[in-house]
This record gives C-alpha cells, structure tokens and sequence, in this order.
C-alpha cells in the first residue's frame, strides 16, 4: 500500500522541477512580419541615380537585413538601395527580408537621356554668287551629340536669293540674308548672300603672224610630229589640188612632195609613228574622189605610195586609228559613204559596215579601245543632217538626246580627235569637248557637248557662251583644241570677214567640271587683223608646244583664193 501513494507525489515533483528551474533560456525574439518600399514607381533618366527607401514592420523587428535584386539590371543596377539608370527600358527592383522574405517592388522605367542643343553655325557668314549660280551652306548643331539637330532654312529676300535644305540658288542681283534656326532651342545663324549679274571676263590677247606657208593652202592636213609642224595637201590658188607638203621648223616651212595629190583628205597616226594621208578630191574645183593614200615618216621628212588603196574613193572624209593599230575611215564627198577599216598588218582596206547616214567631214572619236562613234553636221552633198545620229563600228546607230535640241559644229579638213579630248585612253577614259549650236547662221547660240565612252551630254558653264562682240557676231569653229596640262579648252571664232578680221578664243576652263560643277570661261580677242580668212574658211587650227594657238590657210568665200598665212594667238 506504500508503494501505491507515492508514485503520483513524484511525477507532480517532477513536473515542477522542469516550469520552475531559474536557470532555463526564455525566447523574447521579435520577428519581421512586412517589407515596404518607397517610391514603388520610379522615373530616371540614363546616367541618373536613386535612393529606395525600406519600411520593415514592426520597427523594432530584430533581424532588418535585406537583399535588392534587379529584374533587369542592364536597364537599372541596385545596390543597398541605390537605383542607377543604366539604359532606355524597364526593370523591377525588388527589396526581400532575411528575416521571413518578406517583399515589395519599385518599378523603375529609364528613359534616354536627351542631349540639348546649344548653339548652331554656318560654315559660311558672307557668300557672293552670280545669278544662275548655286551653293550649299552647311550648318554645324552643338554639340555634335544632340540628339535633335533638325534645322529649318528662309532667306528674307526671295527674289534675290532662295534656300532649301542649304542649297542656295542665286535668283536676281541684290541681297539676301539665309538663316538657320535649330529646331531644338531655336538657336539661329545667317549667311549675307550677295548676288551680281554674271559678267564674261573679256580680255585682250596678243598673236603673231609667223612666216607663211609657202603655197596658199585650204582644206588641208594638219599636225604635230614632235616639234615638227607638218602641212600636207589640200587646195591653192585656182582651186587646184595639192601634192604638196611641207614642215615647219626653227621658224621656216620647208618643202617636200607627196606621191599624190590630197584635196580635202583624211590624216591619221599609224601605231609605229608614221602617217596615213590619203583620198581628196580627184581633180580641182572639188571634182571627184580619190582612193589613193600616202605614208608619211616624219623621221626622213618622205611619203611614200601605199599600195593599198581606200575601198571607196572619198574626200572630206576623217580617219581614227584604234588600240590595235586598225584604221577606221568614213565620210565622203559626192560619193557613196560607209564605215570601212585599214589594217596595217594586212595592209588592206576592206568594207565594215553601212551608215545610219551618208556625212562629210564627220566627227570620228574614240569610246573604248577597239570602238569607235562617228556623227556630224553635214551630209555628203552639203546640207544639213536633220536628225543627228551617231554610227558605232562595234553597236548598233542611235540618237542621243543631246541632238535633239543642240548640233555639233562643223569641221574642216585640219581637224583629229586627240585634239579635243579630255580623257585618259590608258585608264579607259574617252571623253572628248565638241561644241554645239542650235538656230540660223544669222542667229546662233553656242553650248558645250562632252562624249564620253559613246555617251552624249551637255558641259555645264558659268555663262552661256557668248555669241556676239562689240565687234559683230561670233562665229565658232568647229574643233575644241584642248590643253590637258592646263585642263582647258579653245574654241576658235572671228567675226567672219575677209580682212580686220578679229579673232576671239574661247577659253574653256574645265576642271570643275569634271567633278560636278561648272566650266569657267573667258574671251579673248585680237586687234583687228588686215587680211584672215576667218573661223568659217576651212583654216586647220592646232595646240603649238608652248601652249598657243597656231591658225594656218584657209579661205574667205572663195575656194579660188586660198590664204598662206599662220598666226599663232596667245589666250592667257
């Protein structure tokens, strides 16, 4: 029975023991029940920084660490808080407790940050022009990094002067101021504009009358060996037909003698430095054609007879020698025309192909190595081709539409295609000046023509190319002599009399236009000269060494009084 009564009294001691002992830890920590941010939207620019502030509840919670974290932190970076805006774009920047991770967002958007303008410049404050002419003003914005640097453009004087987009187009003699406003921040500069009438610079050049031929001479071969001058053929006195030769050197003509007579013939430099001259009329008076050729050697001053003969007899006829030696030859005279080939190696004349139309003293120019255009103003009887087509002897004809409002001049019997041209063979380059003319004899106006690779366009100039003096009406010869040294052109005119005859150079400045803008000219013209058969009458013009212009022969309305004189003009 003892046993009985005192398990209970134990198991109540025991109890006791454990809730009572002073020496048990009691737990009194407080915990995180919530997290807050604050803003919970934010806006930043890029670059830009902020401070996320935290609420954890209760305050007096023991554990207030948190982690931040970025949603997207190539858009916005966060760290203990601090937010930086790093590009264009959107991100969640989150805030989470250790103690409970608890949570809360801030959603931050960035936007690009936008660079002002502070300032706007002209790369020109004054401008001259003349009117017709055009410029392009540029407008620098800063800082070069804005980000809005549209611009508007006005001129104040429209009449006078207009603008779009910077170009500046002269309008009428007068002044015009041309602003710039930037659209950002209205930022403004101005450019003077002053506008003149265009004026010709007319200058005064001298000429030399060098010794004459020794025969009259008109409708001849022309041309430069070396410093060697050489006239061959053509007609003289009486109209009569030449044989005749001769070179001029150290200021004296000296004679020689061809195996053919050569009126009105075709020339052209062999690959080997000898020269073809063949055709011309058969007899005087312009009767007839010929088919019989010369070999010139420049280095023994000789001809000698070509066995070979043209395929059809020609005169007023033009040759052009290709790449490889071949000889192309075309025109004719009262006679049957084609496009027919001498080939040296063979040493034979054979057919190649008809014309589009029968011509006499054609333009025959080159457009790549082994082609060549042949076109012109006259048809085999004299008259005037109404629609100017232009033959290739690889290609088929065309017309170009240079043609349909301008006309090549005419030529004479002096004139070669390297005389005109501008171009580079070796680099591909056939390009060639011609000059051009629409309306009557009586009322002409004149232009510029560049072909180039067989392709046909207008040259651009400052002025239009005058056509009358205060000495009458210009008349131009056909040929443009260029200077590719000096990159300038000469087109040869007079007032067209038999004597005080004046002569005007047209000087043809054209390096710029060859790069998009326009050919600069300039006159220059002669004291009257007593006896000149004038631009018209068949003289043979050519560039001399030493940069001048050489005028030779010729006639002046009568093909009976040929002239023997040489003046060499001098247009700068």
């Amino acid at each position: 029975m003892k046993t009985l009564y005192l398990l209970p009294i134990l198991a109540v001691a025991a109890v006791f023991a454990v809730s009572c002992d002073p020496d048990d830890p009691v737990d009194n920590t407080i915990s995180v029940n919530s997290v807050s941010v604050s803003p919970t939207t934010l806006t930043l620019l890029e670059g830009e920084n902020a401070h996320l502030s935290v609420t954890i509840l209760p305050k007096d919670a023991d554990d207030q660490a948190v982690t931040w974290n970025s949603s997207n932190s190539s858009v916005a970076s966060v760290a203990d808080g601090l937010v930086i805006g790093i590009a264009e774009g959107e991100a969640d920047i989150t805030v989470t407790t250790h103690d409970g991770g608890f949570t809360d967002a801030c959603h931050v958007t960035v936007v690009k940050k936008v660079i002002k303008v502070t300032g706007v410049t002209l790369d020109k404050t004054t401008l001259d022009l003349i009117v017709g002419e055009e410029f392009t003003l540029t407008a620098t914005v800063a800082p070069e990094n804005a980000d809005i640097k549209n611009v508007t453009w006005a001129s104040d004087n429209p009449d006078v002067a207009t603008v779009s987009e910077g170009l500046v187009k002269a309008v009428s003699p007068g002044e015009a101021n041309i602003s710039v406003k930037t659209v950002d921040g209205n930022f403004e500069a101005k450019c003077k504009v002053t506008v003149t009438v265009p004026v010709l610079p007319v200058k005064k050049m001298e000429f030399e009358a060098l010794p004459d031929m020794t025969i009259p001479r008109a409708d001849f071969a022309l041309f430069y060996c070396g410093d060697e001058l050489v006239a061959a053929g053509g007609h003289s006195t009486g109209f009569d037909i030449q044989s005749s030769a001769e070179y001029y050197k150290d200021g004296e003509w000296h004679g020689m003698q061809m195996k053919y007579p050569h009126d009105m013939p075709f020339f052209t430099k062999l690959t080997d430095g000898k020269w073809l001259v063949g055709g011309g009329c058969a007899s005087g008076s312009g009767i007839g054609q010929s088919d019989l050729v010369d070999v010139y050697d420049p280095s023994t001053h000789s001809f000698s007879m070509l066995s070979a003969t043209s395929y059809y007899e020609r005169a007023l006829t033009r040759a052009y020698t290709l790449g490889n030696g071949d000889v192309l030859v075309s025109g004719n005279w009262y006679g049957s025309d084609c496009i027919e080939m001498y080939s040296a190696a063979e040493n034979k004349f054979s057919y190649v192909k008809d014309v589009y139309m029968e011509r006499s003293y054609p333009y025959m120019l080159g457009c790549a190595s082994d082609n060549a255009v042949v076109f012109g103003t006259y048809t085999n009887y004299g008259s005037e081709i109404q629609e100017v087509a232009v033959d290739r002897y690889k290609g088929d004809s065309y017309l170009p539409d240079l043609f349909e409002s301008w006309r090549p001049l005419g030529l004479g019997a002096g004139f070669m295609a390297e005389n005109c041209m501008i171009g580079d063979a070796s680099s591909g380059d056939y390009s060639y000046m011609i000059g051009l003319y629409q309306g009557s004899y009586s009322e002409r106006r004149y232009a510029l023509g560049l072909v180039k690779n067989g392709e046909f366009s207008q040259i651009p100039t400052d002025l239009e190319v005058p056509g009358t003096s205060d000495y009458g009406q210009i008349y131009y010869a056909g040929p443009v002599i260029v200077d590719k040294s000096k990159k300038t052109g000469y087109m040869f005119g007079s007032t067209g009399e038999g004597t005080n005859v004046v002569c005007f150079i047209l000087k043809i400045e054209y390096a710029d236009a060859l790069s998009g803008g326009k050919a600069k000219l300039s006159l220059y013209y002669s004291d009257p000269i007593s006896s000149f058969p004038g631009s018209g009458g068949q003289s043979s013009i050519v560039l001399m060494p030493d940069g001048r212009l050489l005028v030779a022969g010729g006639i002046y309305n009568s093909n009976y009084s040929p002239f023997s004189c040489v003046y060499a003009f001098k247009p700068f």
